[in-house]
């Protein structure tokens, strides 16, 4: 090709290599598109979203587990012999995973479904992603007991799993309880398609790609970074029916009927994705997405132009509001919040009438995602990660219960709460140990540079808990390898606790990385008076 090069001519958005770019991104970055900072990812992997989440499908689980109707067609009871499957879509990290089945198994021991067990079941579409969680060490106890397993799925197309640990297959056919889904930043993600809404006519948006230099190879995933994109809508005319698709088209022709003239997006693919998922689960499905869209019919009049953002992989606003009349059709419905414009819009998705119906469901998502939602959450978390400085010792410790023992949240008021904890009162001191703990619990590793235990360990041994400040400093070694800083700190622990033959190999480990490490020499010279002593 010579330089300055047209990729791609007038091609209906779905169509457009922009989505497979895409997936090469993510097939080639892998967990560094994360880890990196490049894709964000805290406002769905953060402990408050998993914990509302998780507590969504427990109530969902207590409207399944009510006693059923004996009638032939009515929702079937919970066959507590086989487990009931909530599959995550998209799982990225594994971090939202991690903490979501903890959570749940928590609710569910402390309840009278304690009994009902779950399989948690990672997905992605490529499968590097899905090798590095099965070696996770923090997944490995939930994988031997059968309670996680993985799967390769590619959203919108595959309809079944074929699960990589036990080597079952779910399909159609033969699962035996309802089915709860997890898609958070997945259908953003997803071909679609936009429209311009013309005098009760269809125009499809087209897509023009151009790169301001030659690009021999079209599978390079850094296209993303320099293509040069204009879309455009076609002359000719829709009425409703574009895809041939007798669950697409309906809703298409809806909203002919019904909007004025505005740019509509319409997510063709996740629309199919949901479709698979209600055929797999028997039309028994809960299904819990969050991600940039809009839910409300507010929401769909006199749009701009679709922003198409390709920020590491590629993404667009997502059209809750179709995927609830798709729903409404098969007889479920979309439980939505009030805010009209989040930044990160929470929808629920219910198919089938439990036993129970969906009071406990309806309850819960009134308390956890409407009340307080996961976007409201880091709203705060924006504003008071500014403020650290100014907030006291009980301020700090507040904010760490509101957010479940947030790893972000205790390494951004770390400085601060050093500087605090001289004048810490014991009751203080106790309550600031219990959530250093539950802070670790929430902590699943995924390759960042911040080092989480050693902080802990740092405020251990501030306080003077010498041997939980050595447990941390080693896992901090562990995780994150050989450091003078954390070996000289351990070695303060040991020295403390009396302990001078393994102080003085961390010390003297400490020294072999940092032979002018003053502190550590003088402490060495100590310890080795003692000895001699």
């Amino acid at each position: 090709m010579k330089p300055g090069c047209t990729l791609e001519a007038r091609q209906r958005l779905s169509r457009s290599l922009l989505w497979q770019w895409h997936q090469s991104y993510y097939h080639r970055q892998g967990i560094q598109a994360w880890a990196g900072g490049t894709v964000p990812h805290y406002i769905s992997s953060n402990p408050w979203i998993a914990g509302a989440y998780a507590r969504v499908a427990f109530a969902w689980l207590r409207d399944c587990a009510a006693p059923a109707s004996s009638a032939p067609d009515a929702f079937a009871p919970l066959d507590r012999a086989h487990p009931v499957h909530v599959v995550e879509l998209g799982c990225g990290t594994g971090r939202f995973g991690y903490l979501f089945v903890q959570r749940l198994l928590d609710l569910l021991r402390r309840s009278t479904l304690h009994p009902l067990s779950i399989r948690y079941v990672f997905t992605d579409f490529t499968r590097s992603t899905l090798d590095r969680l099965r070696s996770h060490p923090s997944l490995r106890p939930l994988v031997d007991e059968g309670i996680v397993d993985f799967a390769v799925y590619d959203a919108g197309a595959d309809r079944e799993l074929r699960l990589l640990h036990s080597r079952e297959v779910l399909a159609p056919d033969n699962l035996r309880n309802p089915l709860a889904v997890v898609a958070n930043y997945v259908f953003s993600g997803l071909p679609q398609d936009c429209f311009r809404l013309r005098a009760g006519r269809l125009h499809p948006g087209l897509v023009t790609l151009t790169s301001p230099r030659s690009e021999p190879d079209l599978e390079d995933p850094e296209l993303l970074s320099r293509v040069e994109l204009f879309l455009e809508y076609g002359d000719q005319a829709f009425d409703g029916d574009f895809y041939g698709d007798p669950d697409l088209d309906p809703i298409l022709r809806r909203y002919q009927q019904e909007l004025p003239d505005t740019e509509l997006v319409f997510p063709c693919s996740a629309l199919r994705c949901v479709r698979n998922l209600l055929q797999l689960a028997g039309n028994r499905l809960l299904l819990l997405s969050g991600d940039k869209g809009y839910a409300w019919r507010e929401c769909l009049l006199a749009n701009p132009a679709p922003a198409i953002n390709v920020r590491g992989g590629l993404s667009m606003m997502v059209n809750y509001h179709a995927i609830g009349r798709y729903l409404h059709a098969q007889g479920g419905e979309l439980l939505r919040t009030s805010h009209l414009a989040p930044f990160f819009s929470v929808s629920v998705g219910v198919a089938g009438t439990p036993p129970g119906g969906t009071i406990e469901t309806r309850m819960a998502v009134d308390e956890q995602l409407e009340r307080l939602g996961p976007d409201d959450f880091c709203s705060l978390a924006m504003t008071i990660q500014t403020n650290y400085e100014a907030m006291t010792l009980e301020q700090l410790l507040a904010w760490l219960r509101l957010s479940g023992g947030d790893p972000r949240a205790l390494l951004g008021a770390f400085p601060t709460l050093a500087r605090h904890l001289p004048a810490a009162s014991t009751t203080e001191r106790e309550e600031l140990r219990r959530l250093l703990h539950q802070t670790w619990d929430a902590y699943f590793p995924i390759g960042e540079r911040q080092d989480l235990p050693f902080h802990l360990g740092a405020l251990f041994l501030a306080m003077g808990s010498h041997r939980e400040a050595a447990r941390y400093f080693q896992r901090s070694l562990d995780t994150h390898g050989p450091d003078p800083a954390t070996q000289y700190n351990l070695g303060v622990c040991y020295h403390h606790l009396g302990e001078p033959t393994s102080a003085l190999q961390a010390i003297d480990c400490a020294l072999a990385g940092a032979p002018d490490f003053e502190p550590a020499t003088t402490l060495r010279a100590e310890i080795l008076a003692l000895l001699s002593g």
